[in-house]
């Protein structure tokens, strides 16, 4: 599997990576699924993505893409994982459903904060 993903290429030279939006619920493992994604790839344990379930609330507060290293072939994968806030209930917690829109559409860049202005359309 891993030799089939390390073959993975886009259809469009422009198109450098493709990007997998990673979202859920608060603890639910979304930074350690990218972590363990990582640590598989370099061969190694990796924390890219700083985890911390005990808290009850989302702990990711940006948006940030997270380009996976392949320790064979000393570059990038050709996909990258983009980890975002995970969902809360209420209005005013979590990642907000005008932000998933923004994400998928490629609206928000990396370093992101959730609950910030976002431009608009």
């Amino acid at each position: 599997m891993k030799d089939n993903l390390r073959r993975i290429q886009t259809c469009t030279p422009d198109v450098k990576h493709l990007r997998i939006l990673v979202h859920g619920p608060v603890g639910a493992g979304k930074s350690s699924f990218i972590n363990s994604i990582d640590s598989i790839f370099q061969g190694r344990l990796t924390s890219g993505a700083i985890v911390d379930a005990a808290t009850g609330h989302s702990f990711t507060k940006t948006f940030q893409t997270h380009y996976i290293k392949d320790e064979i072939h000393h570059g990038f994968l050709t996909f990258a994982f983009c980890d975002i806030m995970g969902l809360e209930l209420g209005q005013s917690e979590g990642v907000q459903t005008e932000d998933l829109s923004k994400v998928l559409k490629g609206h928000i860049k990396d370093g992101y904060t959730e609950q910030m202005d976002i431009p608009k359309e």
